[in-house]
């Protein structure tokens, strides 16, 4: 029995598809999904032999959508439902993968012999996708202006119709953003194209990702689609409004890339607020007591266990000089290992006895580090008690 999975989305011309094949004698439908995104899920949960594949579906786009599944399910035959195809968009489909094209308008009878010759293995191309085919083989239509471009650049050209900017396509690519903006490059030029805006007619001409991948859901205005395909049909009309049409859909590109640009800057700077309260926590509650002089000796800077040791108020140590918790006796060697540490940009150690605020002496391990950044200088001490 061979399971077939029908993805239309028309939900009449799907039921009517599935009543079809019920009479179908070694044949069932077992699933039926209107989506990209619910094909790809669905095909991890139901066992199918066949798919029966409209390639104007929302969701991802059709080319796209064949090399996924081809990569997931490689023994998976599948049989394109063709409606409206570019003859480029039919060559790709074959080499991703594609076992088999037929026509919606085509007969009931082809229909049959199409379904079982897919599902026995073998290839099926309808009479009048053959004829076009061989036709622009001929006439030189084979060879359009997307053949030259690479894999990589194609991937990035359809995120680009689909309304991504320069960081999203690179967080979905997982490459940096200049190795996006390089392809994107590159793309332009091999394309002979100026702007975003020729990249999409080029696209909606061609029926190259299918037409629901050009302005994607997060697009703003949809509009803009019925807009590149009135200037496609009707060049004539409108040529004398091109001009100021393509100024306008590029306005319209540079605002969503800055608005993505902007939600990724507001990303990273929540990540990197959330790394810095990490660090002030374990700098504030760090079982050591951390010090920062400044060049003159000033404690700028000291956590909740440096005041503890020292035993006195936050407030009434920062601003003062260190030295005066070092006792008498300590102190002229504290100001020559202050002053080599900074001259010598050398981490330093010694071990000094240091006065509490209430009055008690302790010893204490010092290690001092000298860093200086742009115009300022501060000395970074880690200070623990070695009195036990």
């Amino acid at each position: 029995m061979t399971k077939v999975m029908i993805a239309e989305k028309h939900t009449l011309f799907r039921q009517v598809l599935k009543s079809f094949i019920a009479t179908e004698s070694g044949m069932e439908v077992v699933a039926e999904v209107e989506s990209g995104n619910d094909l790809v899920s669905k095909l991890k949960q139901v066992e199918v032999d066949l798919l029966l594949l409209d390639m104007a579906m929302p969701g991802i786009a059709s080319l796209k959508l064949i090399s996924l599944i081809v990569s997931m399910h490689p023994e998976l035959k599948i049989l394109v439902l063709d409606k409206n195809s570019g003859s480029q968009q039919i060559t790709q489909a074959l080499k991703n993968g594609v076992r088999g094209f037929i026509t919606a308008d085509q007969d009931s009878n082809e229909f049959v012999k199409a379904l079982h010759k897919v599902a026995q293995g073998e290839r099926y191309i309808d009479p009048a996708i053959a004829e076009k085919l061989m036709f622009d083989n001929i006439t030189g239509n084979d060879m359009p202006l997307h053949s030259h471009i690479s894999p990589r650049e194609l991937e990035v050209f359809g995120l680009l119709v689909a309304g991504y900017g320069v960081n999203k396509i690179a967080d979905q690519l997982c490459i940096s953003n200049k190795t996006v903006s390089t392809h994107k490059a590159k793309l332009m030029e091999k394309m002979h194209f100026a702007s975003a805006a020729d990249l999409i007619r080029y696209a909606l001409q061609n029926s190259l990702f299918g037409e629901s991948s050009v302005f994607s859901e997060d697009y703003p205005s949809r509009l803009r689609g019925a807009a590149e395909k009135l200037l496609a049909n009707s060049p004539s009309q409108v040529e004398k409004h091109i001009a100021t049409e393509r100024l306008y859909h590029e306005l319209q590109v540079h605002q969503i890339e800055l608005e993505m640009q902007n939600q990724q800057l507001r990303h990273t700077q929540l990540l990197l607020e959330e790394s810095r309260d990490r660090y002030l926590d374990m700098y504030e509650y760090a079982p050591a007591g951390y010090l920062t002089l400044s060049r003159d000796g000033l404690l700028t800077e000291i956590n909740v266990t440096g005041t503890e040791l020292l035993a006195a108020d936050r407030k009434k140590l920062l601003d003062r000089r260190f030295d005066r918790h070092v006792i008498p006796e300590d102190r002229d060697r504290w100001n020559r290992q202050f002053l080599y540490a900074a001259q010598h940009r050398e981490r330093q150690s010694c071990e000094l006895s240091l006065q509490r605020g209430d009055g008690s002496i302790f010893s204490a391990h010092l290690d001092l580090q000298y860093r200086e950044v742009a115009t300022s200088a501060t000395m970074r001490i880690t200070l623990s008690d070695i009195t036990k």
